[in-house]
């Protein structure tokens, strides 16, 4: 019996054990399944992250995509023309074209994603920041068209030493004139304007005053004595302007001789000195922008068959530039009394050097001075600038032909000789093959001109000259986008929103694109 009780006993522990495991192995499944779940979710929402994350990277890209894909609709006359690459601001649905590309960039499948809405934020135009995106894109196109000879041809330029030239040869002139001035003023209150015998008087009448014919020649007006034969003025004018830049006082030359102020005036009414400064300090660029102006725009006496061939609103576009009037007329008057300021100080500076001239000029002074004696230094000057300038006039009109002429004169380059000057004839012209050029000296001038007023003007000739393109009669320059910055709105439908615990639909995400 204890047998068999043992037996029984054993075999229901083996049962309860049996159960108790069976028990156990039902609480670890429940576990398992309970903390796959969460598994799971942590799995999900890992994968939709990096899904979000990517598509956000791709919505990126679309976005400066689409603002790339915009700009690359560029004005197409202001680039062929001009170099310059910028977007018409004023071409209609310019938002919706943005939204247009960046739609064509939506992907498929896991990483799909919609563009919805674009805002342009942000634009900067050519003219913004003082014109710096404009000066970059014209050094940028220079580099790239000119390359080492751009450089070299810079390095080769002495305009800081040409200008200190020139505004030397000023102020020795006006200083010798105002010094001899002054003198004969003191010497005429202390002598009581006393004169001589009439035997000296009839001798001064009787000499040729070189003046007198020269101021008798200055009736003609400066254009007709410039002008080579067969020329004519343009008579264009620019109506419309972006831009309303202070109108420069015009140049005018010297009309009477005689007056010492007046001639001590026009040798005053340009100084240099000021804006030699300024332009010193933007060297390279300064002198790259100058190359640019001179090669695309139009200028009096220009041999480039590409500047002939173009319609322009101006035909003096680069005289405009550094003067800044309206009609072509006025222009060309600005430059050529400009130009033979210059020239009238450099060769009556040459004329002080000469020995032999300034004998002639001593003996001519003395016999017209000979009434009022301590006038000799005064009439002195005057003849000496008398003779510089209608020089000047000379080297302007051989300027205007296409020839050359020295900064510096010597012998072998002086034209006009003081007998023709004293007959009235201002036929010579001078056939040079070396010295500067008519680009030379608008060169010089525009290295002195203000670098604002010299982006303001060309502004308004690009504008005025693109809206002689058809189809770009409403062009304006200050709608020229360079760069823009836009705010895009992107819908991505979530996957796994159900299983994380995200119950949007739709994930906005905003993204914000520069292009330059």
């Amino acid at each position: 019996m204890l047998i068999l009780f043992l037996k029984k006993y054993q075999a229901s522990r083996l049962q309860f054990k049996q159960g108790a495991a069976y028990t156990r192995d039902g609480g670890i499944t429940v576990f398992m399944a309970l903390s796959l779940t969460i598994i799971l979710s942590l799995m999900l929402s890992t994968v939709e992250s990096a899904r979000i994350h990517a598509i956000m990277s791709f919505e990126k890209e679309s976005a400066q995509l689409a603002l790339e894909s915009v700009l690359a609709e560029y004005n197409i006359p202001l680039y062929e023309r001009y170099g310059l690459f910028a977007v018409d601001g004023n071409r209609d649905y310019l938002t919706e074209d943005i939204l247009k590309y960046a739609e064509r960039n939506e992907t498929q499948g896991i990483f799909a994603f919609e563009a919805s809405q674009a805002y342009i934020a942000e634009t900067v135009l050519l003219s913004d920041m003082d014109y710096m995106p404009m000066e970059k894109e014209i050094v940028q196109y220079m580099k790239v068209k000119k390359g080492e000879d751009l450089i070299s041809s810079l390095s080769n330029q002495n305009n800081q030493t040409e200008l200190s030239e020139i505004q030397s040869s000023k102020k020795d002139l006006n200083k010798k004139i105002d010094e001899y001035a002054e003198a004969a003023q003191l010497e005429s209150e202390q002598n009581n304007g006393e004169i001589i015998t009439d035997n000296e008087a009839d001798n001064a009448e009787s000499v040729k005053d070189p003046r007198k014919s020269l101021m008798d020649i200055l009736k003609e007006g400066i254009l007709k004595l410039i002008l080579p034969e067969g020329t004519a003025v343009s008579q264009k004018s620019l109506k419309e302007t972006v831009n309303q830049t202070k109108e420069e006082k015009i140049c005018h030359g010297i009309s009477d001789f005689n007056q010492t102020q007046q001639v001590t005036n026009f040798l005053q009414s340009m100084d240099f000195s000021q804006n030699m400064v300024q332009a010193a300090t933007d060297q390279l660029n300064g002198l790259i922008v100058n190359e640019y102006i001179l090669e695309h725009f139009k200028r009096a006496a220009a041999s480039d068959e590409i500047c002939k061939s173009q319609t322009t609103q101006l035909q003096y576009e680069i005289e405009y530039i550094i003067c800044g009037h309206s009609d072509d007329r006025d222009n060309l008057l600005d430059i050529a009394n400009r130009i033979i300021l210059i020239r009238t100080a450099l060769n009556t500076a040459y004329l002080m050097s000469d020995a032999e001239k300034v004998s002639q000029v001593h003996t001519l002074a003395a016999s017209l001075s000979a009434i009022f004696p301590f006038m000799e230094p005064v009439v002195y000057m005057l003849i000496m600038a008398a003779w510089g300038y209608p020089e000047s006039i000379v080297d302007v009109r051989s300027l205007l032909a296409g020839s050359r002429v020295p900064l510096m004169k010597n012998r072998m380059t002086w034209n006009l000789s003081l007998t023709a000057l004293m007959d009235g004839k201002l036929n010579e012209t001078g056939q040079d093959s070396e010295g500067m050029d008519y680009g030379d000296y608008l060169r010089i001038l525009l290295f002195v001109t203000k670098r604002k007023i010299k982006y303001e003007r060309m502004e308004n000739l690009i504008q005025a000259n693109i809206r002689l393109e058809e189809g770009f009669k409403d062009f304006t320059m200050h709608r020229c986008y360079y760069a823009l910055t836009c705010y895009f709105e992107f819908y991505s439908e979530t996957l796994f929103g159900a299983y994380t615990g995200n119950q949007r639909r739709y994930v906005n995400n905003e993204q914000w694109a520069e292009c330059y």
